[in-house]
Order: structure tokens, then C-alpha cells, then sequence
């Protein structure tokens, strides 16, 4: 898949990264149709944040579709539902 990645300060670029799997029980896997970036990656954008390494994956605000749920996992939205 890919993904945007911090390169060093004030460098992104887009890599090819290893597909996400489940882990653990109460994981989930969306395909992230949207992504940005927010608040948190300012510090790591402008290099301030010391035990980043390049290739740390950016954009923890994303919109999506579930594609996989561990087995703990007891229920999910519905398309048309807000995520709780």
C-alpha cells in the first residue's frame, strides 16, 4: 500500500509500505479513502520531535471503509452511521 511518510524536516513523500494486519483481537483494518494530516504532526513535520525516524507514517485523521475486524470486535458502524 501506500502511504505519506516523514522524511526529515519539513520532507514527506510518498512510500510503499507493508499491508496493515491484525494483531490483535480488537484490531481493525479500514482502507483509508481520505487522509491529512493534523495538529499532533506539526512537531514531527518541523523536526522536533528527536526519536522520529524517517519513514514514520502520517495522517491519523482519515475517512475509510472496514475491511477486516478481529474476533473481538462485536459490532461496527453501518455505512450511513456515525463511528462512535
Amino acid at each position: 500500500m501506500r502511504a505519506l511518510c516523514w522524511a526529515g524536516a519539513g520532507l514527506v513523500e510518498v512510500r510503499r509500505v507493508p499491508d496493515p494486519e491484525l494483531r490483535n483481537a480488537q484490531d481493525m483494518i479500514v482502507r483509508v479513502r481520505r487522509s491529512t494530516t493534523c495538529g499532533a504532526d506539526l512537531p514531527l513535520l518541523a523536526g522536533q520531535v528527536p526519536e522520529a525516524s524517517a519513514g514514520e507514517v502520517l495522517g491519523r485523521e482519515f475517512l475509510g471503509d472496514v475491511v477486516e475486524v478481529g474476533p473481538e470486535v462485536r459490532r461496527q458502524p453501518l455505512p450511513a452511521e456515525p463511528a462512535r
